[in-house]
């Protein structure tokens, strides 16, 4: 149950917050009835009864499943009043029919099937309206409303995809309510609506509410007292049938979800108990795991394969602790002499922090640094809602990915991370000076030397490291900038 549960769930986030269409087997109807007047009075009307000939055809047709063919033979023998026992027996076999249909993959013949069968039953009955709905006034004595109901609702095609679903009929939702000695109100016009073979049986599922179509049981889901008084709005769960029984799947967005679960005892339906998950926070609490571990990778692999999580996007600590722990991880990787290692701690310390502020993929920086030049301090308040990371410690992080990019041979990777901290930081000097030597790595040498340049302008009086002096030389036009005392 776990896992269909938490299977639901992540589906749920890729459709954001709109209600989900019923799986397989059935689904609504697309069409909503026009409800009866409050206070219609109930009249029974009697049909007369055909005579056989006139139905050889019909019930041919009906018997080898080929219900177009059954409508064209009603109309033939001058569509006729029918009885309700001819026609409850006849909902069933339709029923089936659209179930096995649904089972071979096959929604749209079994939309065929609903479509010609229900039209045959409005036609036989006097009792539907034009858009399928049920007019209790006209229904025949005998007549089963609950495989009317399940006739308009099953057979839509689908299957298990996810979307917005059409109202339950508002007769369908009144005829519900009395059977179960409810208030219309308890029963929402977007709750979900199944029809589900179990056990050789048929059950239409209305919210927690379950009819057996082919037998006497009725009830409500057993195990509903387990749920807090939040947890039973029938609105937020899916129902998914098994082959012996029935779950209701809350699959709220946020990472939290419960699911009830009940099974088919051969005479009702008995409660396997009641799952709770969470998630966002079973996803939260390994990635911190990982981090305090100094295990970077680790942590990205764990949250990019978890579920729902926010709980971590959401984090400024934890973003902040793993940037502290990437710096480390990398610098004891650096000084073994793997710049690929460090680089790849950095890498998964940063997409940690980044992910939840929209930066550009490859580079963790704003979309717009170029177009509009700003310092790291503005990008860090327009960027990082709430509790923002602290600007000094995430361009040293970025820095030393960029550093560790170029020296493990991915200096064009590295050239626009350094580039971007040099207009969001114009005073930090070590982004120039790694963009020099990326640049120098790209065969750029000129605009590196410039680069060198202005790093030991911003650094006056320090010695240049050695690869700098010599590619800048000792000419007199340079030796001011290494001996400079500001």
């Amino acid at each position: 149950m776990r896992t269909i549960l938490l299977s639901l769930m992540a589906l749920s986030v890729l459709v954001g917050c709109g209600r989900p269409s019923p799986l397989a087997p059935g689904t609504p109807a697309a069409r909503s009835p026009q409800p009866p007047a409050e206070g219609t009075p109930i009249v029974v009307k009697i049909p007369a009864s055909p005579t056989p000939g006139s139905l050889q055809a019909l019930e041919e047709a009906i018997r080898k499943g080929d219900w177009a063919a059954a409508r064209a033979a009603y109309e033939a023998a001058g569509a006729p009043p029918l009885p309700a026992e001819r026609l409850n027996a006849w909902m069933e076999q339709a029923l089936r029919g659209i179930v096995r249909a649904q089972k071979e993959g096959q929604p749209e013949r079994g939309e065929r099937i609903r479509a010609d069968a229900l039209a045959l039953v409005g036609r036989g009955c006097r009792c539907l309206d034009p858009q399928g709905g049920l007019r209790p006034d006209a229904a025949p004595a005998g007549l089963r409303v609950e495989w009317v109901l399940a006739l308009s609702l099953a057979g839509r095609p689908g299957g298990a995809a996810l979307g917005g679903t059409e109202p339950l009929p508002e007769w369908g939702r009144k005829w519900i309510a009395a059977r179960f000695g409810r208030e219309p109100s308890a029963i929402p016009p977007l709750v979900d609506a199944q029809i589900c073979p179990i056990a050789d049986h048929l059950f239409l599922i209305v919210g927690f509410y379950i009819l057996q179509l082919d037998g006497p049981f009725h009830g409500e889901a057993p195990g509903l007292s387990a749920l807090s008084e939040g947890e039973r709005d029938p609105e937020r769960y899916y129902v998914l049938c098994e082959a012996d029984r029935i779950q209701w799947v809350n699959a709220m967005s946020g990472g939290r979800g419960t699911a009830l679960e009940a099974e088919w005892d051969g005479k009702g339906f008995r409660s396997m108990g009641v799952e709770r998950a969470n998630p966002a926070a079973d996803t939260y609490q390994e990635v911190r795991r990982h981090v305090e571990a100094g295990e970077l990778e680790e942590a990205l692999r764990a949250y990019e394969e978890g579920a729902f999580t926010r709980q971590v996007d959401e984090d400024p600590e934890l973003a902040t602790e793993a940037l502290r722990q990437g710096l480390a991880v990398a610098q004891r990787r650096a000084e073994a002499g793997d710049a690929a290692g460090a680089a790849r701690a950095l890498h998964a310390a940063l997409t940690l922090a980044s992910i939840p502020y929209e930066l550009e993929g490859p580079t963790f920086l704003p979309q717009d640094w170029a177009i509009r030049p700003r310092s790291l301090e503005e990008w860090a308040r327009e960027a990082f809602y709430g509790p923002s990371l602290d600007p000094a410690l995430y361009r040293e992080a970025l820095a030393h990915y960029a550093r560790y990019l170029a020296r493990s041979g991915r200096a064009r990777e590295a050239e626009p991370i350094l580039r971007g901290l040099i207009v969001l930081s114009p005073d930090y000097a070590p982004a120039y000076l790694d963009l020099g030597d990326a640049l120098w790595d790209l065969g750029k040498q000129e605009e590196a030397r410039e680069f060198y340049r202005r790093h030991l302008a911003l650094r006056p009086g320090e010695e240049p490291p050695p690869r700098v002096r010599e590619r800048l030389g000792r000419s007199a036009a340079h030796r001011h900038l290494f001996h400079s005392e500001g």
